[in-house]
């Protein structure tokens, strides 16, 4: 038990220490806004910002490969394949609580036949 007391007592201290951290120590500013703040008549450049179809024209082949190496076809089945199992695993993340939740009510009700 001290050794979970001394694990609560130090997690204790440095969420406290995070606290007063945020709340104590100044945020760094950046160069532009320090040399902004000095003259009020300065205007801030716009960043520039990628489009939707931008975002998704660079993310392309990271989820389609082109067709241009000799191993596309391979390629492009393990991208598919890689998707599959990224949908069937999000398929048993929610089903799974439900099962489990019919499985120990069925024990708690002592019925072994459905569990």
């Amino acid at each position: 038990a001290s050794g979970d007391e001394l694990v609560v007592n130090v997690i204790g201290l440095y969420a406290l220490l995070a606290l007063g951290e945020c709340c104590f120590v100044p945020f760094p500013r950046s160069a532009a806004r320090a040399s902004s703040s000095d003259s009020e008549d300065t205007v801030m450049p716009q960043k520039k910002r990628l489009s939707r179809s931008a975002i998704l024209t660079l993310l392309k082949p990271y989820f389609w490969p082109d067709h241009t190496a000799e191993s596309a076809a391979i390629n492009r089945i393990r991208a598919i394949m890689t998707w599959v199992c990224v949908i069937l695993s999000k398929i048993c993340n929610l089903t799974s609580p439900i099962l489990l939740g019919w499985a120990s009510t069925a024990l708690a009700h002592e019925d072994y036949v459905r569990c």
